[in-house]
């Protein structure tokens, strides 16, 4: 199986009025386990004429807001409405693409369905970039039966038995779910 781990950042919570900060992304297959370290992953800063968002999300991101509007700042940076061309880019490298480079690829993800996704749908035309209905969510690994809630990215990862706090950069969060479904999965062992 070939799966992109996918994350982002936000300038808050509703898609119809925040907007897309960062874009981190991961390839993993099943059938060619790297080393952790060599994992395919890519990220980008997004641009916009203008930042608006939500208070608590614009303060925690404040240094990829500091980072964007450096103008000496080397990072890859795209703006929004390149987000697509960006993200089929990086999947055609990994994958084959179907007829006329359209794809369908399984993606995993904290959330992904119901936050990250809505986000990119906005950026994203079907036609040539679709994220199958299923995706996979570390939380399903990780789940404590007695509690009421869904453990959170952090919380999977100490339940790995992981050191070290969620870093909340897009790649790094996209890496921490290739980790620890690896960490759940027997199959994966080996490529730890």
């Amino acid at each position: 199986m070939q799966y992109f781990s996918i994350d982002i950042e936000t300038t808050g919570l509703n898609p119809n009025c925040d907007q897309i900060l960062q874009i981190g992304i991961a390839f993993e297959d099943t059938d060619d386990i790297t080393t952790f370290k060599d994992i395919p992953k890519a990220e980008v800063l997004v641009k916009h004429k203008r930042i608006e968002g939500q208070p608590f999300a614009i303060n925690m991101n404040q240094d990829l807001i500091r980072r964007l509007a450096d103008k000496n700042n080397t990072e890859d940076k795209i703006w929004d409405h390149e987000i697509e061309m960006w993200l089929r880019k990086f999947i055609n490298i990994h994958t084959k693409g179907g007829i006329d480079g359209k794809s369908t690829i399984n993606v995993a993800g904290k959330n992904f369905n119901s936050f990250d996704r809505v986000f990119l749908e906005k950026h994203i035309n079907p036609c040539y970039l679709r994220f199958r209905h299923r995706a996979i969510d570390p939380a399903m690994l990780c789940i404590d039966w007695t509690s009421d809630k869904l453990p959170s990215l952090q919380e999977c990862l100490e339940n790995c038995k992981e050191n070290g706090k969620v870093k909340h950069t897009a790649v790094e969060d996209a890496l921490d779910v290739i980790r620890i479904i690896r960490l759940k999965t027997k199959y994966y062992t080996k490529g730890l």
